[in-house]
């Protein structure tokens, strides 16, 4: 077999003080890298791993100190999988999502579809990247759609080998010879292409195909934590693992919000609760959110035109409540 490989070590202490960032930064040619502390370029210190193939995948482990990673939604023509070694990474999305990615994360896969900023503190990984092309050629399907631009993969078997097969390729990488570098990017490709296969098959499964199925997810994610009274838009895209401006946009189809489809159901609860005999106010008010019984009273009064109590005794059960 043809070696088609470059292979380069960087350690950023063997580069004259003045270039030391720029040389590291050079590697990354599909993002764009700051450092909190522009005053650190001379003195960077960074090493690592980086195994480039000829139809742009390429294998990076190493280490640096913190540094800022900015991905674009419209120039990211690639996926990430990755594996965070040691340390810890803060990732933002364009929504304002600050999620913190370390070693317990297990496989995270990073798929820009918006504005995006990695910032990561002294740590050490392990990343395969694989450009989208490659995957509608091999898969023949688009990694896209109301998913998050990132999220950890389950702990399923393809996805564990991945996992244990990037920490062991950065272990050994400074020693491979191409033919050796050449093995383990072709072998690296293979898995992570499964890994998402996988993971596509497992989201055509799971996952809303229409926008009323997606309506239906979110309100039964709404419905699974009523009782958490800072329950919002951020907690209900994380757990669709979606972004909060996919959220937004199914809503506003049905003319509807985040916070008035939360109090909406917060209130056709208590007014299933309140049909309990023997039921307590307090009760009601802490399975439906409310950070206090006269908080829920207030909300249900303004709803219904009723106190919780005074409906309780006219109704016993069913009262249309204002969509305001």
């Amino acid at each position: 077999m043809p070696i088609d490989i470059n292979h380069v070590h960087l350690d950023t202490k063997a580069i004259v003080e003045p270039d030391r960032f720029e040389v590291w930064r050079s590697y990354y040619t599909r993002t764009a890298l700051d450092i909190p502390d522009p005053s650190r370029a001379s003195l960077y210190r960074a090493e690592g791993d980086f195994i480039a193939g000829s139809q742009g995948t390429l294998f990076t482990a190493g280490w640096c100190e913190p540094t800022h990673t900015h991905m674009s939604g419209e120039i990211s023509d690639f996926i990430l999988l990755a594996s965070i070694l040691d340390g810890e990474s803060f990732y933002s999305h364009a929504d304002n999502d600050d999620v913190s990615l370390t070693p317990s994360s297990g496989l995270i896969m990073l798929s820009p579809q918006d504005k995006v900023r990695i910032s990561n503190r002294y740590h050490r990984y392990a990343l395969i990247t694989v450009p989208k092309a490659l995957v509608r050629a091999r898969l023949g399907f688009d990694v896209d759609g109301h998913r998050r631009s990132a999220f950890s993969f389950p702990a399923a078997p393809v996805s564990r080998m991945l996992d244990g097969m990037l920490r062991l390729t950065a272990q050994r990488a400074r020693t491979f010879d191409a033919a050796a570098a050449q093995t383990a990017l072709t072998s690296l490709i293979d898995f992570a292409l499964a890994t998402i296969q996988e993971q596509r098959r497992v989201q055509d499964e799971l996952l809303p195909h229409t926008e009323s199925a997606w309506y239906a997810a979110i309100c039964k994610v709404i419905g699974d934590h009523l009782h958490d009274p800072m329950l919002d838009a951020r907690t209900i895209a994380r757990v669709l693992e979606i972004s909060r401006t996919s959220l937004y946009r199914i809503l506003i189809q049905r003319d509807e919000t985040v916070g008035r489809l939360i109090r909406r159901l917060r209130l056709e609860k208590a007014q299933q609760l309140l049909t309990v005999p023997r039921s307590h106010i307090t009760e009601v008010a802490a399975r439906c959110g409310y950070a206090s019984p006269a908080a829920f009273s207030r909300a249900f009064r303004n709803a219904t035109g009723m106190t919780p109590t005074d409906w309780r005794h006219a109704y016993g059960g069913g009262v249309q409540i204002r969509r305001s």
